[in-house]
């Protein structure tokens, strides 16, 4: 029973791989399947710097002899890949994912979590600052709409030591939140800005997901600008 086995295994081992081949195309009976090396394992960082630090410092040598293509896969996101290698793969070294506040847009906040909103996700802009007075000087009255256009409110508000007048609101502004990398200048985008009586404020965001773009094209740039000189590096948005 051994020997024929044996025997077999053999003759399986010597089989001879049989092709054929239709209309021009060579076919094979036989599965065959690749054999691929280990992907390599991925760093993890937070900023664009980090990123840059290990481009520079030429530490891997298959990083460093390979060329790289740096990848701005969004506005959160960019990766640093290999060349594409002769099993139709690549090797992914670095991935960066930007650290953003959670901003809660769409959402109705009293005027305390609405102050620190502004105060802590926002650049420092003009519209910020007339948000800040805004929330901080509205009275509990009611909301009115304007009827010349149905759109723009009307709040009482302080403005002054003991006065109390109606003041149109601004109902579109223009704001930075903090939404990509910090390294770059973060984009500016138009938001509706709505009050409702209790008194709360909400912000939505009326651009479309334009700054998303512009984001990119901001992490491209500074990319590009503190990369120069290196030969081996493709930039790609």
């Amino acid at each position: 029973m051994l020997t024929d086995l044996f025997n077999r295994i053999m003759e399986v081992g010597a089989r001879k791989i049989e092709t054929k081949e239709i209309n021009g195309v060579t076919y094979t009976a036989d599965h065959l399947i690749p054999v691929h090396s280990k992907p390599v394992e991925i760093i993890g960082l937070n900023t664009l710097d980090g990123l840059i630090g290990y481009i520079k410092s030429e530490f891997d040598s298959d990083a460093k002899s390979d060329r790289l293509i740096v990848h701005v896969e969004s506005s959160k996101s960019v990766a640093l890949y290999s060349e594409l290698m002769a099993s139709g793969k690549r090797n992914v070294y670095v991935h960066s994912k930007a650290l953003s506040p959670h901003i809660n847009f769409g959402c109705s906040l009293d005027t305390e979590e609405f102050n620190i909103m502004l105060q802590s996700s926002f650049v420092d802009t003009e519209d910020k600052n007339l948000l800040l007075k805004v929330a901080g000087n509205v009275k509990e009255t009611s909301v009115k709409t304007v009827q010349d256009d149905g759109v723009s409110q009307v709040v009482a508000m302080s403005t002054g030591v003991a006065s109390v007048e109606d003041v149109i609101l601004p109902n579109r502004v223009k704001l930075k939140p903090y939404r990509t990398f910090v390294e770059v200048d973060q984009p500016e985008s138009e938001f509706i800005f709505r009050v409702k009586e209790g008194i709360t404020f909400k912000l939505i965001e009326a651009d479309g997901g334009a700054w998303r773009l512009e984001a990119i094209k901001n992490i491209k740039e500074y990319l590009e600008k503190k990369l120069e000189g290196i030969e081996n590096i493709d930039i790609i948005a």
